[in-house]
C-alpha cells in the first residue's frame, strides 16, 4: 500500500481519526462531521477495494445497485428518480417506497449520483448506516476521491436526520480512548460489508449490504457496537 500511503493519512486527517493495518487491509476510522466512519482500502482478490461505512440515523432501507443487475435478494421495488439517463445505469429499490421517495430530494439525489462514480459502484442505507463500495481502489488521486464520497454521504446523512422518527435513532461519534469499541465497531462493519461484496463480485447482482434482524428495542447505532447481536436482547425487568 505505499501507494496509498499519502492518501490514507490525508483521509485520516479528515476524520480527525487514525490509520492502522487490519490483516492485509489498510483502516482508517475517525469521525466526519461528527458521523463515525470507517474507511478500509484492500487489495485482497476477493474483496472490494474500498469500503466507507458512515452511520446515520437511517428509519428505511434502500440500495443502489448498477443496472441491469438480476434480483437475488433486498429490497425489491424499484424507485425511479428524477434522472432518466442517471436510472439508465443505475437501479434504485426499496421496499419502503413512501420513506424512500420523501427521501429522494433534489439534493439527495445529486449526492447519490456523485456517489455512484463507476459501473461497479454499490451504495446500501440500512441497518444504521450509509455503506458505498467499489471493486477496484480508485485512482488517481485517491485521498481526494473519497474525501469527496465521504462529504456526499454526510449531504445523504443531514437529509436521513429529517426523516420521521430519525430522531430516535441515536448517532454517537467516535471517540479517541474507545479505541477497544471502535475496533469492534470497525470489525463488525468490515465483515458485514466484505461479505456482502464478496457475493457481489461472484454474483454481481446482489446489493452490497444484508443485515440481520435486530431484536426489539436495540438501535441500529447501538447495535453496530455489538457483537453477535442476534444472539442478544434488551433486558427487561423480568
Amino acid at each position: 500500500y505505499e501507494e496509498y500511503a499519502a492518501a490514507a493519512r490525508e483521509v485520516a486527517g479528515a476524520l480527525r481519526g487514525e490509520v492502522f493495518r487490519d490483516h492485509e487491509d489498510v483502516v482508517m476510522f475517525g469521525n466526519y462531521r461528527d458521523l463515525p466512519a470507517i474507511v478500509r482500502l484492500s487489495n485482497g482478490e476477493n474483496t472490494p477495494g474500498l469500503i466507507i461505512r458512515m452511520q446515520a440515523p437511517v428509519t428505511f432501507s434502500l440500495s443502489v445497485v448498477p443496472a441491469g443487475t438480476p434480483l437475488t435478494e433486498g429490497a425489491r421495488a424499484p424507485l425511479p428518480t428524477r434522472d432518466a439517463v442517471f436510472d439508465a445505469r443505475f437501479t434504485v429499490r426499496s421496499d419502503q417506497p413512501t420513506q424512500a421517495k420523501m427521501f429522494l430530494t433534489r439534493q439527495a439525489q445529486a449526492s447519490l449520483q456523485r456517489l455512484c462514480c463507476s459501473s461497479k459502484t454499490y451504495v446500501s442505507i440500512d441497518a444504521g448506516a450509509i455503506e458505498l463500495s467499489e471493486l477496484v481502489i480508485p485512482e488517481p488521486e485517491t485521498g481526494s476521491h473519497i474525501q469527496d464520497h465521504l462529504k456526499h454521504m454526510a449531504v445523504l446523512a443531514e437529509t436521513l436526520r429529517e426523516m420521521p422518527g430519525a430522531d430516535r435513532v441515536q448517532v454517537t461519534p467516535f471517540r479517541r480512548e474507545r479505541h477497544i469499541a471502535a475496533r469492534i465497531a470497525i470489525a463488525i462493519g468490515a465483515i458485514v460489508a466484505l461479505a456482502s461484496v464478496f457475493a457481489a463480485t461472484r454474483m454481481p447482482m446482489r446489493p452490497p449490504l444484508t443485515s440481520p434482524r435486530l431484536p426489539a428495542g436495540i438501535t441500529p447505532a447501538d447495535a453496530a457496537m455489538i457483537p453477535d447481536i442476534t444472539q442478544w436482547r434488551l433486558a427487561t425487568e423480568d
